[in-house]
């Protein structure tokens, strides 16, 4: 026995220090895979925020059962009127609720700031709780009547009352937080129904939230609760953002089509922020690319495909009847102003709560210009860049080597006729084609007339940018006198009315799409003043002999009708 009580001595110490060391091993386990404090009351917090849609639905049947159960004939249908409430509540009020859950964005702070808080008192008091607790071995945290139920209820009977405090503040809204809080404190109905609501949600929330707050042991909390608190933040960004309101829009077979129906406010009181620069669309020739796209005027670059003017004129159209002075401002005497905005948030609390929203967003206002104004701008661009086209396909023909210039005779001497001859009828058919693309139905002789129209412009304008490059004076020089430059832009001009000629005259929205400007872009190879003047001479000739013999066929026919009637 003397030789065995030392041996069992020793094997207890060992025991318990085997003991201490598994119990400083399990606690630091412990407290890797579990989140501190301020990781769990944000997991609370963006929990409650994410299930704010959810709770609509809850409250619906928390007020159905409010109803029903105190009387007793409605009592007796109980069971028969059960699933047509659960129907309506999972499938209208739960879809709406999520649908839209941008507009309830302000509750959604206000639940998770509540909720968070509320945990993070619970935890506090876990921490230090009594020693009756202790005693009975009861951890309140661990209850899910006490920490999902009771944090709930709490968030129900708080935090309804700073809905409106916060609209206000994200919104400017005035009057929204003392209109629900007259709500609230005048019929406590409401409340109740709120707490109860809070306190189912908080107990079906329970198990959802245990392993992210107390951790899985084989994982640290960053791995786990660390990334779930992440993936919660993505999804109440992409959940709440003004956005995502709205439903798809579908066809008979489910089709989703393009856009979105919005039924929280009226057609043109809102358009999407990635659609507002169609509104000022124009469609243009590309000259760089060689094709005609869509333009915006707004945004001052190209959108695409042309057809895109249609579609941004649609909406324009819809946006022009809802700000139409009509019965609601007594027929634009009153002051009951319409504002269309890119943010659907404020359009729905401009038209349904404050109507002065719109002066204190003017920023997110959405403008829409006049049909007319708009025409101006495409008609203006329409000249400007066929003009910088044909000035292009002069370059070209010169620089392929078909065309070149006799120096002893002055005169313009073809090295293949037929073949310029044959590239100039293509280029003519092409041309009138591509002039029915601003959605003007021409024949094709009227088309051949503009055309032919802006080709003598562009010879003005060709020799008006040489001589804006060459000279230095104001006068271009020739051999029998000299031609002011201003004559010659003078000519241009009542030629193209309104053409972007200069840097200096491009207008917001329209920068870098002068004449000037677009040569500079494509790398313009200027021909000699010479070159270019004779050219230009050559073209006022050949107008002079047609108005001549336009001349001798009017008067030849007009002496032909006075001899038949005599």
């Amino acid at each position: 026995m003397k030789h065995i009580t030392p041996n069992i001595a020793r094997t207890k110490a060992q025991s318990k220090a085997f003991g201490r060391v598994t119990l400083t091993l399990t606690r630091q386990l412990s407290s890797n895979s579990q989140p501190p404090l301020p990781i769990r009351s944000l997991l609370v917090s963006t929990s409650t925020a994410l299930c704010t849609p959810i709770f609509p639905a809850i409250g619906f049947i928390n007020l159905c059962l409010r109803i029903i159960i105190p009387d007793p004939n409605l009592r007796y249908k109980f069971n028969a009127s059960l699933g047509t409430i659960c129907n309506i509540a999972f499938y209208y009020v739960l879809p709406f609720g999520i649908e839209f859950s941008p507009l309830l964005l302000p509750c959604a702070i206000s639940n998770g700031i509540v909720a968070g808080g509320a945990y993070t008192v619970l935890d506090l008091t876990a921490r230090y709780q009594s020693r009756l607790l202790t005693k009975y071995n009861v951890n309140i945290l661990r209850n899910p009547i006490i920490a999902g139920g009771g944090i709930g209820a709490t968030t129900g009977l708080i935090a309804p009352y700073f809905y409106g405090t916060i609209s206000e503040s994200l919104y400017h809204i005035e009057g929204l937080s003392d209109s629900l809080n007259s709500v609230l404190w005048g019929f406590p109905f409401f409340t109740q129904v709120s707490c109860m609501t809070g306190f189912a949600a908080g107990v079906m929330m329970y198990p959802i939230l245990h392993y992210p707050i107390y951790g899985i042991e084989a994982l640290k909390w960053q791995g786990f609760s660390g990334v779930l608190l992440l993936a919660s933040g993505v999804t109440l960004y992409y959940m709440y953002r003004p956005d995502g309101i709205g439903r798809r829009r579908t066809d008979e077979d489910g089709t989703v089509l393009d856009g979105r129906t919005y039924v929280i406010c009226p057609d043109g009181a809102f358009v999407e922020r990635n659609k507002v620069p169609l509104l000022s669309t124009i469609v243009r020739y590309d000259a760089k690319e060689a094709k005609f796209g869509a333009y915006s005027i707004e945004e001052g670059q190209w959108m695409g495909d042309p057809q895109l003017k249609e579609k941004g004129q649609m909406i324009a159209e819809s946006v022009r009847r809802y700000q139409k002075p009509g019965w609601w401002d007594g027929g634009g005497g009153g002051d009951r102003t319409r504002y269309t905005f890119d943010n659907q948030i404020l359009a729905f609390y401009c038209e349904w709560w404050d109507r002065g929203l719109g002066e204190k967003h003017a920023d997110r206002l959405v403008h829409v210009m006049g049909v007319k104004e708009l025409q101006a701008y495409e008609d203006c661009m329409y000249r400007t860049d066929w003009v910088v086209k044909s000035i292009m396909e002069m370059n070209d023909i010169v620089s392929d080597g078909k065309l070149a210039y006799s120096n002893s005779h002055g005169q313009l001497q073809y090295q293949n006729q037929e073949d310029v001859v044959n590239r100039n009828d293509e280029k003519m058919r092409a041309n009138i084609q591509q002039m029915k693309m601003y959605g003007n139905v021409i024949s094709d002789r009227e088309g051949k007339r503009r055309v032919e129209s802006i080709q003598a412009t562009s010879v003005a304008v060709q020799l008006l940018m040489v001589a804006m490059r060459n000279i230095s004076g104001s006068d271009i020089a020739t051999n029998a006198n000299s031609i002011a430059i201003t004559d010659i832009e003078e000519i241009a001009r009542n030629r193209a009315p309104g053409i972007l000629l200069y840097k200096k005259e491009e207008p917001k929205g329209l920068k870098g799409q002068s004449v000037e400007s677009q040569l500079e872009v494509l790398h313009w190879e200027a021909p000699s003043v010479d070159q270019a003047l004779r050219e230009w001479q050559e073209r006022q000739g050949e107008e002079r002999g047609r108005k001549i013999r336009n001349g001798l066929l009017i008067a030849s026919g007009i002496l032909l009708s006075l001899c038949l009637k005599s």
